[in-house]
């Protein structure tokens, strides 16, 4: 839930009022909260209305879909609107309002198989994303968090008597180094062909996703960026098994459905077996904990911490498949 409904505040500035919808010719059957927007089933069909939050946000918006055959088939920016305090919004038609379930496989393939399609059908060369993602970027980014929980051990190794989160923070504390520089050192040995980068989606979650024709459509694609589609993949797989517990036959299914249409290559795969050896959700609970990004309860934070500890294995366990079945195959 409260992931799901993330920005309650935000959704809260929206005008959902019937005189407002009519005055678009709008008439809303019905509604679905997102994170920070709304899915509308309409008599023009499925819209996402949704809040500006990013300088020129839907002109990024329209210059992804400008980009990509596959979402021009698929999405089309209708109106833009201005409430009372100058606030912008817009809608984005979309072609289904049907978000599945994403318990079922048969709903996991169907979204993989259009997260395939936006890697395929996209044209980069003339985007200019602020948020595109490189391999520079990202050994950036795990150099700070390396730095990050150094800090934070040595902050707790001066607490004489560890309880709670700091006593279980303390027992894992070294291996997570362990797999940050681990990463850190592979990831500086592989070649990335630039030719390979696409557009990918920044939110793979879920309930970003609807269904079409028995295939999957990410609905705010505004976030958008240029990266690795082979990370972008795993971040989706990632999201379609960690609720079960990494089932590795699940995310198998998933991983073939892709590579169907996508010859991933060597580096590719490395990538992947990297991602899945990286303790990025782990690592964002204890800088949450520390830094107080998050209301202060240590018993939410230490539930969250124990059971991503728990699926540890079972995520390195999924990365050895990838390395044993496709990068000692290739």
């Amino acid at each position: 839930m409260d992931s799901k409904y993330g920005q309650r505040e935000l959704l809260c500035e929206y005008n959902l009022s019937t005189d407002f919808f009519e005055s678009k010719n709008i008439i809303v059957s019905d509604l679905v909260p997102l994170k920070d927007s709304y899915l509308l089933t309409t008599n023009i069909g499925a819209l996402l209305y949704k809040k500006v939050l990013k300088e020129n946000e839907i002109g990024v918006l329209r210059d992804i879909i400008e980009n990509n055959e596959f979402l021009r088939e698929n999405y089309e920016v209708l109106y833009e609107v201005k409430n009372e305090n100058d606030d912008q919004f817009y809608f984005l038609k979309l072609r289904s309002d049907f978000q599945g379930n994403m318990n079922s496989i048969d709903c996991s393939i169907s979204a993989v198989n259009g997260l395939k399609k936006f890697h395929l059908k996209t044209k980069p060369v003339n985007m200019n994303l602020d948020n595109s993602i490189f391999k520079e970027k990202l050994i950036k980014h795990m150099k700070k968090d390396l730095y990050k929980i150094k800090n934070y051990k040595e902050r707790v190794d001066n607490i004489e008597y560890k309880r709670g989160f700091n006593k279980v923070f303390s027992e894992n504390v070294d291996d997570i180094i362990y797999r940050i520089k681990l990463v850190i050192e592979k990831l500086n040995e592989t070649h990335i062909e630039k030719a390979l980068i696409c557009l990918c989606i920044k939110d793979t979650s879920c309930h970003n996703v609807i269904h079409y024709e028995n295939e999957g459509l990410f609905i705010d694609i505004s976030d958008s960026y240029l990266g690795f589609r082979s990370i972008n993949l795993s971040e989706f797989i990632d999201q379609c098994i960690r609720y079960f517990d990494y089932d590795i036959e699940r995310g198998k299914m998933i991983l073939e459905e892709y590579i169907k249409d996508i010859d991933l290559t060597e580096n590719e795969l490395i990538l992947m077996y990297l991602y899945f050896i990286y303790p990025e959700d782990i690592i964002e609970i204890i800088t949450s904990y520390y830094d107080c990004m998050e209301s202060f309860n240590e018993e939410i934070f230490l539930g969250k911490l124990s059971k991503r500890l728990s699926l540890k294995d079972n995520k390195i366990n999924f990365s050895k498949l990838i390395k044993e079945f496709y990068i000692d195959k290739k």
